[in-house]
């Protein structure tokens, strides 16, 4: 496992270092450029790399829709396989989606909406990034104020 995460990082590298070469080679306009970079890199920190140099934002966007992506596809796979089985689907949203993800996006929803309560807020400003004795706590006080986790400590 060592020998493929190093693999993985030294192909990173050259790839970030190499691909901006391509640019003039192959003619590319910015948004093509972005693209491809955001189709090709491994990792969003080498996406950002790579078209530093160029143009980052399509870059960016790319990568993050592909990210954004990997739930829907694996959940439509799940989903496919268990109908090609013949098995029956009794995929519950509890058994698929994990509860501080379901819990996250509620939050983030509420949050966005402005509908947690000002005093809250406060609460939360007052305690940012702390750290609680109990996880949840630490996780709901991210969550709600736009703390990072890895900010508040876990």
């Amino acid at each position: 496992m060592g020998s493929s995460i190093a693999i993985t990082a030294i192909l990173g590298v050259i790839v970030v270092l190499t691909l901006p070469q391509l640019v003039p080679l192959l003619d590319l306009s910015m948004t093509e450029y972005g693209v491809l970079a955001g189709l090709t890199v491994y990792a969003v920190p080498q996406v950002l790399a790579a078209t530093l140099p160029v143009s980052t934002q399509l870059g960016t966007l790319v990568k993050l829709v592909r990210v954004l992506m990997l739930g829907p596809v694996v959940l439509l796979s799940i989903i496919a396989q268990r109908s090609a089985a013949g098995d029956e689907p009794g995929l519950s949203p509890g058994r698929l989606v994990p509860w501080f993800i379901t819990g996250f996006l509620g939050l983030a929803v509420l949050r966005s909406l402005d509908l947690i309560a000002e005093p809250v807020l406060q609460v939360c400003s007052r305690q940012r990034c702390s750290s609680p004795s109990f996880p949840w706590r630490r996780w709901a006080s991210a969550s709600i104020c736009g703390c990072s986790a890895a900010s508040a400590g876990g």
